[in-house]
């Protein structure tokens, strides 16, 4: 494995004019690659009944959605008893059981249901069930301890329509559709600080919609396997997603989870739907390497779009995070001395968008993570004030 990573490294070395390069692959990269590939779901198979504390699950559908922590399905309701109301439709969660972090990431979406704030909130989308199903968790990874107490396996959540990356992109750029998603994930995010909780990702399929087609369309937050307590740290493992970028930047180097974590990932979000080519690697910052340096290269990119930032290396949970993270910002400032990146700033003063829309993203896509507000700050703000006494409700036929 670790001979394979550095013939990975050498092939971006020929391509990057760079005048140095580790030749060993940080220890973190190699504990965690080896245990994850292939990834070991359980294989569910289409007609198979879950059973649950409410109803059973009858599975009729895998859905196509790239998660590596978790393989989704669309099932169908079954009553038990007398049961008068209940869903005709849910989606089922199965964990990835064979990797550690996946199985972490699961259950941090399971415990977060657990938060009053978010058990109780129609902002969020609704669990219901935790479910039988035959597969072990897989006790020889080290990346987690399996003395856990409520390690889910299987899940069962509402179904909603659509996801907003299901959305055709000429509906979602108006000022109407962006303020509905703003709203809804600030105040989404509001509710979870208030249990000292942050969200620290948003992606377009964390976004869940009904009535899409409408004027008033239904919008919830799901996917909440990002939600940490404010304060910890990220475990420095590999982000291996084209939505790295969505991650506030501090995160990449070892800082703890603040408030203002998710507002950055729903501005660098809007921003991306906005402007498709946005957050998305130059060739110069790509290669065969992408998985083992994604990081490194988002930090880079960064350092390009935000030239005025000054990065810093945060403390890490231990001293051995804390090289990873030192590692990390080597790499990061020679990447970044080779593609020509337009700063942010440039970039969204030619973007053709309102001049409302364009202050309130500027005001919360800011790197400097102590210059950047909260959600409750965006909220009470002159610009998204501005903002939302802006727009027009669009009519569709």
């Amino acid at each position: 494995m670790r001979r394979h990573m550095q013939r990975m490294r050498k092939s971006v070395r020929s391509r990057l004019p760079l005048s140095r390069f580790r030749t060993k692959a940080p220890p973190h990269i190699i504990r965690y690659f080896q245990p994850v590939y292939p990834l070991e779901f359980s294989g569910l198979k289409i007609g198979q009944i879950l059973t649950g504390e409410k109803w059973d699950y009858q599975l009729v559908e895998k859905l196509d959605k790239k998660f590596l922590y978790a393989e989704t399905f669309k099932a169908k309701v079954q009553p038990k008893g007398e049961s008068l109301e209940y869903p005709e439709w849910a989606i089922v969660k199965a964990g990835n059981q064979g990797v550690g972090t996946s199985v972490r990431a699961f259950s941090r979406e399971y415990n977060a249901y657990h938060l009053s704030t978010v058990a109780s909130n129609g902002l969020f989308r609704s669990m219901y069930d935790l479910l039988s199903d035959p597969r072990a968790l897989d006790a020889d990874d080290e990346e987690w301890d399996p003395s856990d107490e409520d390690l889910p396996q299987c899940l069962a959540f509402e179904w909603l329509d659509y996801t907003l990356a299901d959305v055709p992109p000429n509906r979602v750029r108006n000022d109407y559709f962006i303020w509905n998603i703003m709203n809804t994930i600030l105040q989404s995010a509001v509710a979870l600080n208030t249990s000292n909780y942050v969200n620290t990702y948003i992606e377009p399929r964390s976004l869940l919609l009904s009535d899409a087609a409408s004027s008033t369309p239904v919008m919830k937050v799901a996917d909440l396997h990002g939600v940490y307590k404010e304060g910890d740290i990220l475990f420095p493992a590999p982000t291996l997603t084209k939505f790295s970028c969505l991650r506030a930047p501090e995160q990449f180097l070892g800082h703890p989870c603040v408030r203002s974590c998710t507002v950055w990932s729903l501005a660098a979000m809007i921003f991306q739907i906005l402007k498709p080519e946005a957050f998305t690697l130059p060739p110069e910052l790509r290669g065969i390497a992408f998985l083992i340096e994604c990081e490194p290269r988002m930090i880079a990119y960064f350092m390009k779009l935000f030239p005025h930032w000054k990065f810093s290396i945060g403390p890490g949970n231990n001293v051995h995070d804390k090289d990873t993270y030192r590692w990390r910002f080597e790499d990061a400032e020679m990447f970044a001395r080779t593609p020509d990146i337009l700063p942010f700033s440039i970039q969204i003063e030619k973007m053709n968008i309102s001049r409302e829309l364009r202050n309130i993203l500027s005001m919360m896509l800011i790197p400097d993570v102590q210059s950047r507000p909260s959600a409750a700050d965006v909220l009470r703000s002159n610009e998204y004030r501005i903002f939302s006494e802006s727009i027009h409700r669009p009519i569709y036929a």
